[in-house]
């Protein structure tokens, strides 16, 4: 998100309604554009807002709109702002499609939001259920979608986390 701060009109105003949109979704070509309208609002005459829930390395422009008793004023200029990078969202659909006695092949789908930087790689982090101090990890490359792990032992419970991994950070589970 974002700290949006601008100057009173010198008008009373009763509170503030801040309308924009993602010009483009993000920097990185991998992130999907849109149009979708965003909008907020203060709940008094603060010349202050947080605007949460915004994508990483998306620039966004906004215009601000004062509320006053002759009606909603003409917005803004347009203020034109840049997000940071974020890490990743999680890898969904983590599944097991293949089981032999000492090894799995593993499935998943990429993160819905890369946060607005490349994905890296994927870490599976592997415990062992009876002895949760030993693990294992596995790497997979950022263009994988499966992998398998082996060096199991048969007839054991296991569990696995993915995680996503770009040059910001590391997604949660």
């Amino acid at each position: 998100g974002m700290v949006l701060e601008w100057d009173a009109p010198d008008a009373q105003v009763a509170r503030y309604l801040v309308k924009g949109h993602a010009e483009s979704t993000s920097r990185n070509a991998k992130t999907k554009s849109t149009d979708e309208l965003l909008q907020f609002q203060t709940t008094d005459s603060s010349t202050r807002l947080a605007v949460r829930g915004l994508q990483g390395n998306t620039f966004y422009t906004f215009r601000v709109f004062a509320l006053t008793s002759s009606g909603l004023s003409q917005g803004s200029e347009p203020g034109k702002f840049c997000t940071l990078a974020m890490p990743p969202g999680p890898p969904k659909s983590l599944s097991v499609v293949e089981v032999e006695q000492t090894q799995l092949r593993l499935r998943w789908e990429p993160p819905e939001d890369d946060g607005g930087a490349h994905l890296e790689k994927y870490l599976l982090e592997v415990v062992d259920w009876n002895s949760p101090t030993e693990r294992m990890t596995k790497e997979f490359s950022s263009d994988e979608t499966e992998g398998i792990v082996d060096s199991l032992q048969g007839n054991q419970r296991y569990f696995m986390r993915l995680t996503a991994h770009s040059r910001v950070g590391v997604s949660r589970c």
